[in-house]
């Protein structure tokens, strides 16, 4: 293989064989002398078989590789730059075909929609994510967002190509997919803006004063009678918020929370571009 690819000159390589160290030093170095990004793509698992380790890649190209694995590896550190290998796995689609064909009922599944799927997913990793860091992939924590990305594209599709049997088409596909599904999406959003609220304040938590409070429980009254079961359904979805998207500084929630039997958010604020 190795005198194959200095022959070629070949750009990228792709191993499915589960043949643990397929692509040996001689290969990787080869590669890197040949191409300015040379491409590899070790996706044979588990870890065992995979054809080298996202070490190997990263430190016998001097950090230069495009690297994806079937198999999960940690970060690798060169010179004090932090690589991030991506892990290629159909977690990353099938999500919104499956959602986007469901909801627009498709009369069957071209293989154009993954092709159009992989496009939003390659279009979701930012260029400090690629650049930086040399990651292929989105981060698991923007999958439903992703996810619904994808669905609108497939309907989209679905829709030009006489494809999709929902019918009428939605005149706004965001909303209609986005209420799939969260079901509860406005009163989520009602959560967050009441959040806001909070920390902008700057003051004690207490939720009756604020102008959100009644629109709030009036929308959640069909969830559960009991007050406290109430306010218990909405900390537990402002704290699954992306705090950064929507506050801008430094909060903590008031320690009497914790005091009322609420517990106290300990979810990092990182936003998309935290990576």
């Amino acid at each position: 293989m190795s005198a194959a690819i200095k022959r070629s000159q070949r750009k990228r390589i792709k191993g499915a064989s589960t043949k643990g160290g397929a692509f040996t030093k001689e290969i990787i170095q080869e590669m890197a002398k040949n191409n300015e990004r040379p491409i590899i793509f070790a996706l044979s698992n588990p870890t065992k078989n995979s054809e080298c380790t996202a070490e190997q890649a990263f430190k016998l190209t001097n950090g230069k590789v495009l690297f994806a694995s079937g198999s999960p590896f940690e970060n690798v550190e060169i010179n004090g730059k932090i690589y991030k290998p991506g892990q290629g796995n159909n977690a990353y689609i099938f999500p919104g075909i499956s959602l986007g064909c469901v909801l627009f009922k498709a009369k069957h599944i071209p293989d154009k929609l993954f092709l159009l799927a992989a496009r939003r997913v390659a279009a979701s990793v930012s260029e400090k994510s690629l650049y930086k860091y040399c990651r292929l992939y989105p981060r698991l924590k923007n999958i439903r967002e992703i996810s619904v990305q994808i669905a609108m594209e497939v309907g989209n599709y679905l829709y030009h190509h006489n494809l999709a049997t929902l019918h009428p088409e939605p005149d706004d596909m965001v909303r209609f997919l986005s209420l799939s599904v969260y079901p509860n999406v406005e009163v989520y959003m009602c959560a967050v803006r009441m959040c806001v609220s909070v920390a902008d304040a700057e003051k004690k938590f207490s939720h009756k004063e604020l102008p959100e409070y009644s629109l709030l429980t009036s929308r959640i009254s069909c969830f559960n009678s009991n007050p406290k079961l109430q306010e218990m359904y909405i900390r537990m979805n402002v704290y699954s918020t992306d705090y950064t998207d929507v506050i801008n500084k430094p909060y903590e929630w008031p320690p009497q929370d914790s005091k009322q039997g609420f517990p106290v958010p300990l979810l990092e604020r990182m936003s998309m571009e935290d990576e």
